[in-house]
């Protein structure tokens, strides 16, 4: 099965552990909602700091998977914060909550197919 994340990188983070790696997934999953909702008021706030340490956080949440384009576009907006300069921060929150929303459904299908397996 082909997944958009990197299979390779998430179970070398949890050293061969399946049951781990279904668990970081299943904490990534629940927690992500709460994170982007966090980063959306910030944005809605114009407070650059609350941008910065939200977009970090997910940032590093989505590392442990992927450093493709969700992690791309969470380090934007963790830039843009640090910046003070948040001109594309509805462009870029709209492009990550599409990244992640693909992102937590593949994770989702990888731990149900290898619980499988």
């Amino acid at each position: 099965m082909n997944f958009s994340f990197d299979v390779e990188r998430v179970m070398a983070n949890v050293e061969g552990d399946l049951e781990f790696a279904q668990e970081l997934i299943a904490v990534f999953i629940e927690d992500a909602p709460r994170q982007i909702e966090e980063l959306r008021n910030a944005l809605a706030e114009g407070n650059p700091e609350k941008v910065r340490n939200s977009a970090h956080s997910i940032k590093g949440a989505v590392g442990n998977f992927s450093k493709g384009e969700s992690w791309e576009t969470a380090f934007a907006l963790e830039c843009a914060g640090k910046s003070g300069d948040l001109s594309r921060g509805a462009a870029l929150m709209n492009d990550l909550q599409a990244q992640l929303d693909g992102l937590m459904a593949e994770l989702s299908r990888f731990a149900q197919e290898e619980n499988v397996s």
